[in-house]
């Protein structure tokens, strides 16, 4: 008489629950160390919070907020200097075209202009991120 046998694959791993409750601290664990990691860098970046020691998260994202905006304040002041562009565009209604005279970007070559560009927006690994996985 034949026996079939299964044998588990090599993708799938067997565990007991306590490895898998292990295995979900430890990616807890690392993804908590990412965020931390993240939230030092974009500390570091921002100057109002840069000097301070303790900062709460939640200040130090709306102050890269108020930076931000800032800098794109500053931005619309070069550009209106630079190139003429009315200063009653507010920094969010900047096009690309309008940036054009002053910052002149590289046009693509004939093979690249095939390329399309990629759809899915750009993430801060771990800062920002609204998706939940599942």
């Amino acid at each position: 008489m034949l026996r079939i046998i299964e044998k588990p694959s090599p993708r799938k791993l067997v565990m007991s629950p306590g490895q898998k409750v292990s295995r979900k601290y430890k990616i807890a664990q690392q993804k908590r160390l990412i965020k931390r990691r993240e939230y030092k860098k974009l500390k570091a970046i921002v100057p109002s919070v840069s000097k301070k020691n303790k900062v709460p998260k939640i200040t130090v994202i709306e102050e890269a907020i108020k930076y931000i905006d800032e800098l794109h304040v500053a931005l619309a002041k070069r550009m209106h200097l630079l190139s003429g562009i009315s200063p009653a565009y507010l920094p969010y209604q900047i096009t690309p075209n309008m940036l054009a005279p002053v910052f002149p970007f590289p046009q693509p070559r004939a093979h690249q202009a095939a390329v399309k560009p990629a759809t899915k927006p750009l993430q801060l690994s771990g800062v920002c991120n609204t998706e939940r996985r599942r």
